[in-house]
């Protein structure tokens, strides 16, 4: 998507997709949290989804975000109706759980060491050596302008502005 504009994406991988994964009727096909995120990621196929989601799991988790970013960033993914775990007081120990569930399954499915534990980095010092960090540094502008369009009248946990300024700082400092 070029530009700030009023369509919407549809997100169905990493954190946001495993966020949304937890609506209102869970409970029923699971016995805890960590129990729907296996029976969620399934046994079997491509490795990289979860690949994608271990990368966005340890940036949140290795990020200079305070632990009340972190929980609204999460229950941002919340469902409409709700029933994702509530993580506030303890939003990195919540991440730290979802990596043990995750990484063992990304391995099973032949995911590397490496693509489970270490991430390039997105912020550098502009050098030609980080060509992916400038990339990602110049579209900081372009991804909070998509959030100030989040919709004031959308239900969720937390105030817009909160979830605003909380997706704000992970852009710029994630």
């Amino acid at each position: 998507m070029t530009g700030a504009d009023r369509t919407s994406a549809v997100f169905d991988f990493g954190v946001t997709a495993l966020g949304a994964s937890f609506h209102g009727d869970w409970v029923l096909d699971a016995q805890d949290e960590l129990d729907h995120v296996r029976t969620d990621l399934g046994a079997e196929g491509d490795p990289v989804g979860l690949v994608l989601l271990t990368e966005d799991l340890l940036r949140l988790r290795d990020s200079g975000l305070d632990d009340d970013e972190l929980a609204v960033l999460w229950h941002a993914t919340d469902p409409p109706l709700g029933g994702a775990p509530v993580v506030r007081g303890a939003a990195r120990a919540w991440l730290d759980r979802l990596l043990a569930v995750v990484v063992p399954s990304a391995r099973a499915r032949g995911a590397s060491e490496a693509s489970c534990t270490t991430y390039a980095p997105c912020a550098g010092d502009g050098t030609d050596a980080d060509t992916d960090a400038v990339g990602h540094r110049r579209l900081t502008p372009e991804v909070v302008e998509l959030i100030a369009l989040l919709d004031p009248r959308a239900e969720g946990q937390e105030p817009v502005d909160v979830v605003r300024r909380a997706l704000v700082r992970c852009a710029e400092t994630v």
